[in-house]
């Protein structure tokens, strides 16, 4: 594990008369631990010379899959941390505030506005928004009155690349293939990465070959470890979207 400072909080000043004197307030510093874990692929196994009756490069696909693969396990262990920080919809995340909405009907613009509160009124600016490329579609049906100008002309035409650097409301988009990580119709809002935590890479994804007379082996793994400071930091909206409603 690596230990990493976190920046405190300060009490608040207060007006004090002429002849008072300031209050005595010890400060310390609070720490957290980034701890660090090892994602790892299968150990492949082939005759080499089985790998002559492919026309393809089996191992080459084979080795880029599975680079692939660590990829989606590490999106998915950070997605499920941070559907243990936000919490259950009906109570409080572990800021203890609310930080699992949900919200009735289609993602249209009164509705999308209204979710930039969710961190601001935590005190922490929207820094990025990840969502599936399933769920953005939905900015492709908003019409010229929701849109303005040309820009619903430009979406019609471009599709979601007529966005404007990907920053629909002016805060940067993520939109993901994933699905089955970022459900449909869910909106996971992060505050500036500064109030997020550490993330550290301490082996970068590396192959290791072996051949020995006919066989081949050959794997890949990295370490890494990250860990989430500020609880607050993320807020998780998903909008109720009837069957009725998608087919629209």
């Amino acid at each position: 594990m690596k230990i990493e400072d976190m920046e405190p909080e300060s009490p608040a000043a207060k007006s004090i008369p002429f002849n008072d004197t300031p209050d005595l307030q010890p400060f310390r510093g609070r720490r957290f631990a980034v701890r660090f874990a090892k994602i790892t692929t299968p150990e492949f196994l082939k005759n080499i010379d089985e790998l002559r009756t492919y026309q393809m490069d089996l191992r080459q696909v084979i080795t880029d899959n599975a680079l692939k693969d660590m990829e989606t396990e590490e999106d998915a262990r950070f997605i499920a941390t941070v559907d243990r920080v936000v919490g259950p919809s009906t109570g409080n995340g572990l800021a203890n505030v609310p930080q699992n909405h949900e919200i009735v009907g289609r993602i249209v613009r009164p509705s999308y506005k209204n979710i930039l509160h969710h961190l601001q009124d935590l005190d922490l600016n929207n820094g990025m928004f990840l969502l599936n490329r399933h769920t953005a579609v939905e900015f492709l049906g908003w019409d010229h009155d929701e849109v303005g100008g040309e820009l619903s002309q430009t979406l019609m035409t471009e599709g979601l690349k007529g966005l404007p650097k990907n920053a629909p409301m002016g805060v940067p988009h993520l939109y993901t293939i994933k699905r089955a990580i970022v459900p449909d119709y869910v909106v996971y809002q992060f505050a500036e990465k500064s109030y997020m935590g550490k993330a550290y890479q301490l082996q970068e994804p590396t192959m290791y070959v072996k051949k020995e007379k006919d066989i081949i082996r050959f794997c890949a793994q990295e370490k890494l470890g990250f860990t989430i400071a500020t609880r607050k930091f993320v807020t998780r909206d998903e909008f109720q979207v009837c069957p009725l409603a998608q087919a629209l």
